[in-house]
């Protein structure tokens, strides 16, 4: 799957050298249901194939934990969950305000390594599998200057349940928001 993505980026970005690159990062959070609410720190790295569409691969990780206390405030249960996510994504953006508002949506899917650890007293339980997921967002992005943007998304991603998460409900919303910097290119006209 990671390979097939790649790919695909690689030829749109071979037919797109004379368009614009960007690159980015993202902070946010991703509420898996059973898997809880997760910090999200991300990267982005986007090609312009048409006016307003790109293709952009995105990656991002993050973690949430908790420690449960018996009844003599000693740590009884620690449980930690954590996600590793590859997609890539279409995105169609609107410019609004002489071009440094844009707002649209976006589609993807990809692959996602979710891990549970869980240890109980002396008991240890390890859960990991490497699953698909797709996801829909609604995404801004308000241009600064010629190169630099701010970005922000809201959205929601369904996770397979399938293996050693079956039956478990690992979908949710999606919130990001982050920067973004025109490696080759310009933004469009701002004015």
């Amino acid at each position: 799957m990671k390979r097939i993505i790649i790919s695909l980026f690689l030829i749109l970005m071979t037919k797109s050298l004379f368009a614009g690159v960007n690159v980015g990062g993202t902070a946010g959070a991703i509420y898996l249901n059973d898997l809880h609410l997760q910090s999200s720190f991300g990267w982005i790295v986007g090609v312009d194939l048409f006016s307003n569409v790109s293709v952009i691969y995105n990656g991002f990780t993050g973690s949430f934990s908790k420690s449960d206390l018996d009844s003599n405030g000693a740590v009884d249960t620690e449980r930690e969950y954590r996600h590793f996510i590859h997609m890539g994504k279409v995105q169609y953006l609107y410019p609004l305000m002489n071009y440094r508002l844009l707002i649209g949506a976006s589609a993807g899917f990809g692959s996602a390594a979710i891990s549970y650890n869980r240890k109980d007293l002396s008991i240890e339980t390890d859960a990991e599998e490497k699953l698909s997921i797709a996801g829909i967002w609604a995404e801004g992005k308000y241009h600064i200057d010629q190169k630099f943007s701010v970005i922000a998304s809201a959205g929601f991603v369904s996770v397979d349940d399938a293996g050693k998460f079956a039956g478990k409900n690992i979908s949710g919303p999606d919130f990001k928001v982050g920067v973004s910097y025109t490696l080759i290119g310009r933004n469009k006209k701002l004015y």
